[in-house]
This record gives C-alpha cells, structure tokens and sequence, in this order.
C-alpha cells in the first residue's frame, strides 16, 4: 500500500520571511496606477531655484537700482532672522526644562481605567515599532534594538526590522535577529523589502521599505486577531534610535488620554549624540543645531516630523501608509496624512529625549564626505516634498495648504537658505560701498600706499 506522500516543509529561507502584505496589503494600487501625464508635469521644486538666484544675493544685485531699497532688506533679514532664532532658542529652552522635570516620571499608573471601555483600551493598547535597515552594521541595529527591550511597556511592543533584499547576508542577520529577541517582545518579525515592489517607479530608499514593512505588519496583526485601531500606535524608526526607557510609557499616555488621539503625529526630541565628542566641528554644530531647530520650529509650528515618529495606526491606513515614490518617509508622511484628514497634522512633542547617530566617519575626509552627502540627501527630499506637497495642492484643503505652504517655505527657504547668506551678502556689499567710496574719496592715495 502506497504510503501518504508526506506535506512539503517550508524552506529554512521562508521559515525567517515569515511576514509580507498578504490580502488587501498585498497591492499599493494607487502608487501602481501612474498617469501618462504624470511624467510630463514641471518639477516644482525648481522654484526654490528663486532663493538660490535671486533673494539670497539680493543685496548685491539691487543695489545697484536701490540703495536705500538694499539697506531696509539687509536691515530687515537681520531682525527677522534674529526674532526667529530667538523664539527658537526660548522654546527650545522650553522643552529640555519640560524634559528633564517629567523624563523620569511613571505614566503607565496615570492612564484612565474608570469605565470599561478605559479598562479594555488600557489592557489591550499595543505599540507597532518599524525599524527599517539596509547596511547597518549588526552591531549598531542590536544596540537600538536592545533599547526597545529596554523600555518599560516592552511587553507591549510589536517590533518589525524591514531590510532590503540587497542587504548583504540578509538571511544570516534575520535569523540572528530573531533568535535573539524573539522572547523580548510581545511579538518580534523581520521583513525582506523586495526590489520594486510597489511598481517601477519605487524609489529604494526608507519609504519604501517602510510601506512594505508596515503593510507586512498590519496583515501579521490582521492574521492573529490583533489589529485593534483603537488602541493601536505605530512608530517609524531609524537603526541608530537610542529610546528613553519610558518613551512608550509616555506614548501610550499621550494616545489614550488625548481627544484627538487619531488626528496627531507624535515627534520625540532628537539628539544626535552618537560619539559627538569626536566628530569634528562641523558634524557637532550642526547636530546642536538640528535638535534645536526641531524643538524650536519643527515641533511647534508643525512643519514636518523627523526621523523617529509615531502615530496611531488608523492614520497610517487611512493615508494609505507611506509613498513609495519618494525617499524622505518622515515629511512626505506629513502630507500623507493631511491628504487623509483635509487639514493641518499637529506635531504633538513626547518629551522623551531620543538619541540618534550623527554622519561619521573613519578619517576627516570621510567625515566631509559623508557629512556632504547627507546634506545633500536631505537637501533634495526636501525640494521633492515641495514638489509633491505643489502637485497634490489640489487634495488639500485650501487654508490647511496655505498655512502649511507658508511655514514651509518660511523654514526650508528662509531660515535654512537664505538667513545666514543673505546676511553675508549684506555685509558683502557693505564692504565694497566702502571700498568704493573710499577710491573716489582718496584717489591720490593709492600712489603713495604701493610706494
């Protein structure tokens, strides 16, 4: 008698990719769906080329015409430069004050359990953590990874690493992974982000690899039974996050306690503090000056999230996750969820201070390099939000586009571009009205000067 023939078991590989979009994750549709006339459209961030031409060297050129005119704007760009770092400073002040009186404090006792829905969402409130990786070194991603297990609502994390198929041993460090934290979470998964799998536009860069992963993940919850929107968050991170033990602790505070709980983003501080004592000048004054500028303008005004965020679950699905055809997840998701909501994402602050790697380097030359490169990096995912944010004006609604547009341009176009040069070109011209007018004044000098 033949014997049964014995189910095919599954592969070692597949046994470590155990978690992909399946169902109605399964396809981005709407990123998959492009326009003829999408390929022909102007690129919008070309306007910023105005800042670059014209209004950063504007007190050279026009003085030429208007003296006066030249004057006033230098004088104007000073004190307006000078009242906006100043309510930057005062708020970031602000918020380390706030930080360090409540980043020891315990929130998990402070969350309502009065009624019974309090007492369900309180038992059931679970936190989605996506960490997405390309070639990090394994050490780097274990030490963010040991400061998730390290938090203090750990039992209530839902940790998923999203690496890329071209990750290099990707298979080996999977499965390193997940036997060393598979027991430190409530549930632990590692994604494998195939090469354009979102269509042939996709971008290889975090977004990405966020959309897939963070699908991956909502169909795993769907599949256990665990998919709660209403007490479920979600936080997009980098390999190189270090956590306050009690930032989860705040979030889930914060989630449970605030009426507008599904309409927010949430922005930790970060501090880019990575052996910054042995990063060059540079590298250590412009991380200051980043963690200073997110406390000061990015947080309060809303302009965009950075880097580490969270949010509630159900804004994720009702943005349709993360566009695949861009590379910058965190101000790309900003409009994202505007789309969603028909008006302004408020930027709450968890004061749970994050710290996160500065560019670096093994020799000066690579820390310049580097240090260019992500400058560049960033320089252009903000033109292409710009861009994305002009094309898609039409879905927003019009005073949430306005005001979002305004602060924008205020922050990327004046405070970053065109503060500081602006100023110098000021002083430029300056210097060469007095050159001038001291030849005209002492022509018969320069004989004498040269001898």
């Amino acid at each position: 008698m033949a014997q049964p023939q014995a189910q095919k078991q599954p592969s070692w590989w597949q046994r470590i990719f155990t978690t992909a979009p399946r169902g109605q994750y399964a396809v981005d549709e709407k990123q998959q769906n492009v326009k003829e006339k999408e390929f022909i459209i102007m690129r919008w961030n070309l306007l910023f080329l105005v800042f670059d031409f014209i209004i950063i060297p504007l007190p050279l050129w026009i003085d030429i015409f208007c003296p006066i005119f030249a004057a006033i704007y230098g004088l104007f760009v000073g004190w307006l430069g000078a009242f906006l770092l100043t309510v930057c400073a005062l708020r970031s002040l602000q918020a380390n004050f706030l930080m360090k009186r409540v980043v020891d404090e315990t929130w998990e006792d402070k969350i309502p359990r009065n009624t019974e829905e309090e007492r369900r969402l309180a038992d059931n409130l679970q936190h989605l953590v996506m960490m997405c990786g390309y070639k990090e070194p394994m050490e780097v991603i274990c030490q963010s990874i040991d400061s998730l297990a390290a938090q203090t609502a750990a039992h209530r994390l839902i940790v998923v690493i999203g690496l890329e198929e071209g990750t290099p041993d990707v298979a080996e460090k999977a499965a390193r992974l997940k036997e060393r934290y598979a027991r430190s979470f409530k549930r632990f998964h590692v994604t494998k982000h195939p090469k354009q799998w979102a269509g042939g536009r996709e971008i290889r860069g975090k977004c990405s690899n966020a959309n897939y992963t963070m699908r991956a993940a909502v169909t795993r919850l769907e599949e256990y039974g665990d998919l709660d929107l209403s007490c479920t968050t979600a936080t997009s991170c980098d390999t190189d996050s270090i956590f306050a033990p009690r930032y989860f602790e705040n979030l889930g505070y914060q989630f449970l306690t605030s009426p507008k709980a599904k309409e927010v983003v949430w922005q930790a501080p970060l501090y880019y503090n990575h052996f910054l004592n042995e990063r060059p000048f540079y590298v250590r004054a412009i991380g200051i000056m980043r963690a200073a500028y997110m406390l000061g303008f990015l947080i309060p005004f809303n302009i965009n999230t950075m880097s580490i965020f969270s949010f509630s679950l159900d804004l994720c699905i009702k943005g349709e996750f993360f566009h695949a055809h861009y590379q910058m997840d965190d101000i790309i998701y900003t409009l994202t969820c505007m789309q969603a909501l028909q008006k302004r994402v408020e930027i709450l602050m968890i004061p749970m201070p994050v710290i996160s790697g500065p560019t670096s380097g093994t020799s000066q030359w690579e820390e310049f390099s580097e240090w260019f490169r992500q400058s560049e990096r960033w320089t252009i995912g903000a033109c292409e939000v710009f861009h994305y944010f002009v094309v898609k004006r039409r879905r927003y609604n019009c005073s949430a586009a306005l005001s979002y547009g305004t602060w924008f341009v205020i922050y990327y176009g004046f405070i970053l571009c065109s503060l500081t040069l602006t100023g110098l070109a000021g002083f430029i011209n300056y210097a060469l009205i007095n050159a001038k007018h001291d030849t005209i004044d002492r022509p018969n000098d320069w004989p004498a000067a040269f001898g």
